[in-house]
């Protein structure tokens, strides 16, 4: 199957890889579910969603769980929105799970939400019980770039103790670049909580607290975060703790105490190699500390 990959890939001529994809057919019984399977997969990884659909028929799909994904996610690909609502729809041998999860992914990529989401609210109570079921199902929906409908799913699923960790990481995973500070905060907290001894969360909690643009300076409540951030700090080697106490000195006006923050005047490049919000949280440390050439 490699060679047969690296010579489909060498070929310009569109009807020599054709013709690649037929040979390499020859290897497998098709009329086999698993055979087809691995050979349909190989297909996926050539992006060859068109062969797919020529490989694998709906007779074959609507009978055998893998084979209806992979015959789906071909048909996503391929624009052919509306024959996923039918296929689905003459499936019953599939799982309830699996055909509403396909058909939430139909709705969403023709941008009709609404339905997408009600599809999701009817999925959902089906997926308590089982955190393998809510893995793949959200892992689905994460491969098909539906985040919408994936952080729908985990905002209802993280109210249930048996899935909270998995869908607060999750959260914060996809979401941490858009959601409120407000949102942020709260899954942080929660998570936190769930993982009470994790240094990395409690400097994540703290961090997001002290970019509250409401926090007043000075006030009981930001000295309350310095003192958790300094504690932190000495009891962790994190180069986020060092961030997130540097920030909180920032905060409180101080920018000589942030400095110190920061950790050796000579590693100060380290914080070039950070994450951006590092990088200028530390440029603006060293400006209002008078040392232009490191900021």
């Amino acid at each position: 199957m490699r060679i047969y990959a690296l010579q489909y890939a060498t070929t310009p001529n569109e009807h020599d890889k054709k013709n690649t994809l037929v040979q390499c057919s020859d290897l497998f019984d098709l009329s086999n579910p698993k055979e087809l399977f691995i050979y349909c997969r190989w297909l996926a990884r050539l992006y060859e969603f068109s062969s797919i659909l020529e490989f694998l028929p709906p007779s074959k799909a609507r009978v055998d769980e893998n084979l209806f994904k992979l015959r789906m996610t071909a048909l996503a690909q391929q624009g052919k929105l509306e024959s996923i609502h039918t296929e689905v729809a003459n499936a019953p041998l599939i799982p309830t799970i699996w055909r509403m999860v396909v058909e939430a992914r139909a709705f969403s990529m023709q941008g009709k939400f609404e339905s997408s989401i009600e599809v999701l609210d009817r999925l959902i109570p089906l997926l308590y019980d089982d955190p393998r079921e809510v893995r793949a199902v959200c892992h689905y929906l994460e491969a098909s770039k539906d985040i919408r409908g994936l952080s729908h799913v985990l905002e209802k699923l993280m109210d249930q103790s048996i899935h909270a960790k998995f869908a607060l990481s999750k959260l914060i995973q996809h979401r941490a670049g858009s959601a409120s500070l407000q949102e942020l905060s709260e899954w942080l907290d929660r998570f936190a909580r769930i993982n009470p001894d994790d240094p990395s969360l409690k400097a994540s909690f703290l961090y997001v607290q002290l970019l509250n643009p409401q926090l007043a300076s000075p006030s009981n409540v930001l000295d309350d975060l310095i003192r958790d951030a300094i504690s932190l700090n000495e009891n962790s080697n994190l180069p986020q703790a060092r961030i997130t106490l540097a920030l909180g000195h920032l905060r409180n006006q101080e920018p000589d105490k942030a400095l110190v923050a920061l950790g050796k005047p000579e590693d100060w490049r380290n914080w070039k190699n950070t994450r951006g919000a590092w990088s200028f949280l530390a440029s603006q440390i060293y400006r209002m500390n008078k040392d232009s050439e490191k900021a």
